[in-house]
């Protein structure tokens, strides 16, 4: 019955895992003035938001600790599947995954550029359905791998 229950919690971080990470594929970033939605692709790994050629550009600019943030959950299923005792690397993995989710609309740089002059946007960006997932689908994944501790820690 253990085993059962272990593979199930298992299961459950492999999914919670993979899942936060495949929302980098759904709206994270949403821009309420304009109605704009922006991919977690689109916002960690940076897109042309407009181009006039040579007179003007927007864009948001490369998010490494985004691209992270997304990568640590992927990162924590595969420590909980493959190590013996990577539940407790995994728990803090999902933990910190999480923390680096939530604050993506912080650290997303959004520039323009008028004429070769670049110049840093201060963009009031708000959390789309996507990204909220994918911190909910990290937190979840935390849990299930405090609970895998308790579960090793209660067979020895």
């Amino acid at each position: 019955m253990n085993n059962n229950r272990n593979s199930l919690i298992r299961l459950m971080i492999m999914l919670c895992g993979i899942a936060a990470t495949a929302m980098i594929f759904l709206p994270a970033l949403h821009y309420p003035e304009t109605e704009n939605a922006f991919t977690g692709y689109e916002s960690v790994f940076g897109v042309t938001i407009v181009d006039i050629g040579s007179i003007a550009s927007g864009q948001i600019e490369l998010n490494l600790l985004g691209i992270l943030a997304y990568v640590l959950p992927f990162a924590a299923f595969m420590m909980a599947i493959f190590l013996k005792r990577g539940a407790i690397f995994a728990s803090l993995l999902f933990v910190a995954g999480a923390i680096l989710l939530f604050l993506i609309p912080e650290m997303t740089r959004t520039t323009v550029t008028i004429l070769g002059t670049s110049h840093d946007l201060d963009v009031d960006w708000q959390f789309a359905y996507g990204l909220i997932a994918a911190i909910v689908l990290s937190v979840v994944g935390a849990v299930f791998s405090f609970v895998n501790i308790s579960m090793n820690a209660e067979n020895g």
